[in-house]
């Protein structure tokens, strides 16, 4: 390779993982590449953007680490690629309606169907209400939870994923309702719209509703919960199954790898 300019010692280190990484891909033969070669322009134009929202990723954390001196690890750019992609998705091109849950957990398979399938699992609030869906999930040691809020229509309203030093993953869902409902008080919707608050594990359900069932350690978590339902007014929490919960798994998942708390709003 050929470089303007002699390599410094922290230019070494990228190249030599992105040489690993490259070692790692196996072309298929036989199968084109989507970005020059499809001819369905809608699957061009996402893979385009999912393009660009990885470059633009990448050169902000290059300038972040150049001129603040801050890094950021793979994990964390791979994260804030899929988030800009999903937002730029959605804002681009309002009729494209497509599986939040399925993009998260895999957005190959999102780009290459054209984004045709509209929330598959997702079941929509009833009106006047918005939907927070939220999860807890384990990779190895590490435990994280992850949530989303989104309206009526589906579309995403706010979203939080990051690491929690529990090993017990109800424990990480109950810390995600609290973060979640701290998350909403901290939006311009109390007064204005109800909030259905759904969670894939009967025990936690229990813990928020029944007193006799909370466990003592975590009572303080328990109160913040009840004080927080109390100020927001009209709160309802549901047992959803898995599947229907997939997007706030994949964040989970996600929030494990981080090294710090994220959230968003808008």
């Amino acid at each position: 390779m050929c470089f303007s300019r002699p390599l410094l010692d922290r230019d070494i280190i990228h190249l030599d993982k992105l040489r690993d990484l490259l070692r790692e891909v196996h072309l298929v033969p036989g199968y084109a590449d989507k970005i020059v070669w499809t001819h369905d322009a809608s699957v061009k134009k996402v893979w385009q953007i999912a393009f660009g929202a990885a470059l633009w990723s990448i050169w902000l954390a290059r300038c972040d680490m150049y001129f603040n001196g801050k890094l950021i690890s793979v994990n964390e750019l791979l994260f804030l690629s899929k988030i800009r992609a999903l937002f730029w998705l959605k804002a681009g091109k309002e009729d494209w309606n497509f599986d939040l849950e399925v993009w998260w957990q895999n957005p190959s398979s999102i780009i290459s169907a054209g984004l045709t399938s509209a929330n598959a699992f997702w079941c929509p609030p009833v009106r006047g209400y918005f939907k927070f869906n939220i999860g807890g999930a384990r990779l190895g040691p590490k435990v994280g939870c992850g949530g989303a809020l989104r309206d009526e229509t589906g579309a995403l309203r706010a979203l939080f994923a990051g690491p929690v030093a529990v090993s017990d993953l109800n424990v990480a869902k109950l810390l995600a309702v609290k973060f979640a409902l701290e998350l909403f008080c901290e939006t311009s919707l109390i007064g204005k719209v109800g909030l259905l608050v759904e969670v894939d594990s009967q025990v936690v359900l229990n813990w928020v509703s029944t007193l006799f069932t909370r466990p003592w350690r975590w009572w303080p978590q328990s109160i913040a919960i009840d004080l927080l339902t109390k100020r927001i007014g009209k709160v309802d929490f549901n047992l959803v199954d898995r599947q229907r919960n997939a997007l706030a798994f994949g964040l989970s998942r996600d929030g494990a790898l981080r090294a710090s708390f994220f959230k968003v709003w808008w």
